[in-house]
C-alpha cells in the first residue's frame, strides 16, 4: 500500500482471545478454524498438550494456549475454538477460548516486544510473544510459533 510516497507494508493476523487478552498469528501460518471437538489424550506428555484430534481423516496435536501461558485452565464451551497452524514442520492446533476478528495490520504498528516483559514474566512465557502490535487502543500480542512448540527439557540436575 502506498500512503504519501511511502510503500506501507500490512499484513492480516488471526486475532483470538486467551483468558481476556488478545493474540495473534499471522493468517499464513493458519490452515483452517475449527469448533470444539473430540480430544483423544496422550499419555505422558507435558501438561500442555491436550491430545490428539482426528480432523478429516488425518491425526494433529492439540496445545492449550492457557497452560502454555500459564493461564488458569478453563472447560471448553461453545466459544472454544482449535486454530490449526503450520508450525514449518508440521500442523498442529492451538486451543482459544474464542476468535475475534480477521485484523489487517500496518507494519508500523508492530513492534518487538519490549524486554520489560522479562521482569513481568518469566524469560519462559516471553518467549512466545514475539511482537505487540498497538492498533485501536487495543494491544494485540503476536504468538512466535517456532518457539510455542518447542519442549523444554527439564533441568538436569549438578553432580
Amino acid at each position: 500500500m502506498r500512503f504519501g510516497g511511502v510503500t506501507v507494508a500490512a499484513r492480516q493476523l488471526v486475532v483470538f482471545n486467551v483468558n481476556g487478552e488478545e493474540f495473534g498469528v499471522d493468517v499464513s501460518k493458519v490452515n483452517i478454524i475449527e469448533h470444539r471437538m473430540d480430544i483423544f489424550k496422550v499419555p505422558n506428555t507435558p501438561e500442555y498438550v491436550e491430545g490428539l484430534i482426528n480432523l478429516r481423516g488425518k491425526v494433529y496435536p492439540v496445545f492449550s494456549l492457557r497452560k502454555r501461558l500459564g493461564m488458569p485452565a478453563k472447560d471448553l464451551d461453545d466459544d472454544t475454538k482449535i486454530i490449526m497452524v503450520n508450525t514449518g514442520s508440521a500442523i498442529a492446533g492451538l486451543i482459544a477460548d474464542g476468535i475475534n476478528e480477521i485484523k489487517k495490520v500496518e507494519d508500523q504498528d508492530i513492534e518487538a516486544a519490549p524486554a520489560t516483559l522479562d521482569a513481568i514474566l518469566d524469560g519462559m512465557k516471553r518467549k512466545f510473544i514475539s511482537s505487540i502490535i498497538k492498533v485501536e487502543n487495543r494491544v494485540i500480542m503476536l504468538l512466535n510459533l517456532e518457539t510455542f512448540f518447542t519442549v523444554e527439557e527439564p533441568a538436569k540436575p549438578k553432580l
